[in-house]
């Protein structure tokens, strides 16, 4: 049998081990100290996010109220029936806020941005199925094709790779232009330098980048579908991305998307989707 001193010593060896990883997940992340405000460099998926009240954020706004209509957790979310999520995903019924003021008399509603355990376990796979992601946007983009008769596009694991890192480098950098030039990586070489595994990529890959942010729905977060629509239809509604699409030569696509906490454009009350979708000959 056990000793309360054997439980007690296993207790703290358990304690240290999680207190061990949480500090070599932020290492390795190396979360910068501006984002550092007791909210965001947080772990939990818990649905208010680690909002509380009278919580002072980086942004500078002070919450005065969270405000949350669905309270299941990420995890509990992500095992619910996938025709649910999708469902649910657009519906503003089930959108989390939060009341952000910069002074009493400047307060506004805001969703509820994803800490960074949350934003890290979409971008790793654990809460996005990204493989169910590309199926999703594969058939939407081949049923266009078909019906102007241009044969099908096939999913791509070489393309897949450069995708994921395309998406991810423009997620860090926070948006997807660097220094207002668009399709060039953080180095300003072309975006075509990602895909290495790609024999010939400067003449053979092309791109489609997007982003669009998080409304603070968590069924958004979990429904591969409901993403795929969600970016299917804002390249569908650009000529240019939509030609890219249908282009006859192109014979593979993949697609990736990645989550960041800020983008470059406003202070940082959104969580920001990074997307792209590449194709080759």
């Amino acid at each position: 049998m056990k000793t309360f001193r054997h439980l007690k010593m296993a207790m703290l060896t358990g304690m240290t081990l999680l207190l061990t990883q949480q500090i070599t997940c932020a290492a390795t992340y190396n979360i910068p100290s501006k984002f550092s405000d007791g909210r965001f460099n947080t772990y939990s998926h818990a649905a208010n996010q680690s909002y509380r009240p009278k919580l002072k954020l980086w942004t500078g706004d002070t919450v005065e109220k969270v405000i949350i209509r669905t309270s299941k957790s990420f995890d509990q979310l992500k095992k619910q029936p996938e025709k649910l999520q999708y469902e649910r995903a657009s519906k503003a019924q089930y959108k989390n806020q939060v009341i952000l003021c910069q002074n009493k008399r400047n307060c506004i509603y805001s969703p509820t941005k994803l800490n960074f355990g949350t934003q890290t376990a979409f971008n790793n796979g654990t809460l996005f199925n990204n493989k169910s992601f590309n199926n999703y946007l594969l058939q939407m983009v081949n049923k266009d094709r078909k019906a102007i008769g241009v044969r099908p596009l096939k999913y791509s694991s070489a393309l897949q790779k450069g995708a994921n890192i395309r998406a991810q480098e423009l997620a860090n950098y926070g948006h997807i232009e660097i220094n207002h030039k668009p399709h060039v990586r953080l180095n300003h070489s072309r975006f075509s330098t990602a895909f290495t595994n790609i024999p010939n990529a400067a003449y053979k890959v092309g791109e489609n980048t997007g982003m669009n942010f998080y409304r603070g729905n968590p069924y958004e977060i979990v429904s591969e579908k409901y993403m795929a629509e969600k970016f299917y239809k804002q390249w569908k509604s650009s000529p240019g991305h939509y030609k890219n699409m249908l282009r006859p030569y192109y014979k593979t696509m993949a697609v990736s998307v990645k989550m960041s906490q800020y983008n470059r454009i406003e202070i940082g009350r959104y969580s920001y989707f990074y997307g792209v979708q590449a194709f080759s000959k």
